[in-house]
């Protein structure tokens, strides 16, 4: 676990590593109410970890391609593009991180992932807090949290609520990156207090 966390982070801050080609298939999952998510698959099939990787607000999963490419001779990969982003459905309704959880556990449940790296960026993060907090560590090895603090709703940011007990939802280890000019830096460096 250790050793695919450290090799997420080489992968991430140095693309220069020898990449290796592997084919990678697309899909669509039905996760109710007329809205289907879009995923990008790649990598060892059946790998004993699965990294998922999810991205930030109107990005899509080509957010992660270099990652993907970077880990895919390890792991099986796979990428989402949650509801209302990319590929996905667009919709008006539960563009919120609980239901983007729900939708989650969908597609882990309908691809059958197991022994996951969870990965978040931006407000992926806040996804995969949700996540956490709705499924506990069902299915997941370990969290990547990738340049943003986890909030706990926007009535607790105006309250300046203590991020601690939000981050305790984590019941596996997670691996929390920032660049060191990030504007999420200091609560970051708050949450580990």
């Amino acid at each position: 676990m250790k050793t695919l966390l450290w090799t997420f982070c080489l992968g991430c801050s140095t693309l220069s590593l020898a990449q290796t080609q592997s084919s990678s298939r697309t899909g669509d999952v039905d996760v109710g109410d007329g809205v289907r998510i879009h995923y990008v698959e790649g990598g060892v099939p059946r790998a004993t970890t699965t990294v998922l990787f999810v991205p930030g607000w109107s990005t899509s999963t080509a957010v992660w391609r270099d990652q993907m490419t970077a880990l895919a001779s390890r792991a099986r990969v796979v990428s989402i593009d949650p509801r209302s982003q990319g590929d996905s459905t667009i919709t008006v309704k539960s563009n919120t991180p609980e239901q983007r959880a729900k939708d989650l556990h969908e597609v882990i449940r309908s691809l059958r992932l197991a022994n996951i790296v969870l990965v978040g960026w931006s407000q992926g993060v806040q996804d995969v807090a949700a996540y956490a907090a709705a499924f506990g560590g069902e299915s997941i090895l370990g969290y990547v949290l990738v340049d943003s603090a986890i909030g706990s709703g926007a009535a607790a940011a105006v309250a300046k609520h203590d991020r601690r007990p939000t981050l305790a939802r984590f019941n596996r280890p997670a691996l929390i990156i920032a660049a060191a000019d990030s504007s999420e830096i200091e609560a970051q460096r708050e949450m580990s207090r």
